[in-house]
């Protein structure tokens, strides 16, 4: 499982190459997106479309090889609560990694920071939609999502069936499902984990279990006893000559706890965390097999 969405998202088409939404990796050949995604591809009306349709979806993992389109098919459908589990024909690129789910309830997630990344129209490659949080359950056991930052790209069409990522546990918490048409408003709905997991149960165990460390928060705790203020120039290095593109961000005044958020921050957007252990093997510290034993665990 994987807590990098780039390693699990994937951009939903219909036949004719139509980009329709959004959705993300849940198994190593199941994903996950809304149901009106679907009966949309397939130009069905979303109010009736009480059963699943019937044909071949494309879908494409954007971040990893966009150009290849693969094939899937719905085995999974819930009308009522709008998710649809599909079934990819062939399996996908070996970079592909299912979605992490957090088990943590949504009382317990409270105002936590979210963002997403969608396909609005005009933006065939995607964006990111960040500064969002969590706030209360609705009537329709969705879960209502505001934000009160005016800059941004806003959550819209384009957006259904994404995955609702949590900054804070580094964790996907639920599924964008609507959004006020006044883009102004700043307001947006999600499904929360736990609704599909209800529709496929092979997700129960994932969302159900207490969440443990997340990859992040295990080499954070490395970094932090391994380098201080005294030594920080050691992890200056490392960055700039393992890791360029944030080593190039990366200042000589900048304290240490601004450098290890700075090199985490990069790790989990673009590399991905192996990266980070290979690198760190340069100066293994005695808690080096430790922690590392943990995240290789994590990551089975």
């Amino acid at each position: 499982m994987s807590n990098t969405l780039e390693k699990y998202l994937i951009r939903i088409e219909n036949s004719s190459g139509e980009i329709k939404g959004a959705g993300f990796l849940v198994s190593a050949m199941e994903a996950v997106t809304c149901a009106h995604v679907i009966s949309d591809s397939f130009n069905v009306k979303r109010e009736t479309c009480f059963e699943a349709p019937q044909g071949v979806l494309h879908i494409t993992f954007p971040f990893i090889h966009k150009e290849v389109r693969l094939q899937a098919y719905v085995v999974g459908w819930d009308h009522a609560n709008d998710i649809a589990i599909l079934r990819l024909k062939s399996v996908p690129p070996a970079a592909a990694e299912p979605a992490c789910f957090s088990g943590e309830k949504i009382y317990a997630l409270r105002n936590h920071p979210v963002r997403t990344y969608g396909f609005p129209n005009g933006y065939n490659d995607g964006a990111w939609s960040n500064d969002w949080k969590i706030k209360d359950r609705t009537a329709d056991n969705q879960v209502q999502l505001e934000s009160d930052i005016s800059t941004g790209k806003p959550i819209e069409g384009g957006f259904s069936g994404a995955p609702v990522f949590d900054e804070q546990l580094n964790q996907v918490v639920g599924m964008i499902a609507a959004t006020d048409r006044n883009i102004n408003r700043k307001v947006a709905f999600m499904i929360p984990a736990e609704a599909i997991a209800r529709v496929w149960p092979i997700l129960l165990e994932k969302v159900n279990r207490k969440p443990s460390r997340s990859e992040r928060e295990i080499c954070e705790e490395y970094l932090k006893e391994s380098f201080h203020e005294d030594n920080k120039y050691e992890l200056i290095s490392i960055c700039r000559n393992n890791f360029p593109e944030v080593g190039r961000t990366i200042s000589d005044q900048h304290s240490i706890d601004r450098i290890i958020y700075l090199f985490l921050g990069y790790c989990e957007r673009r590399t991905g965390f192996s990266a980070f252990w290979i690198a760190m093997k340069t100066v293994a510290s005695s808690r080096y097999e430790k922690l590392y034993s943990e995240w290789e665990e994590k990551c089975k």
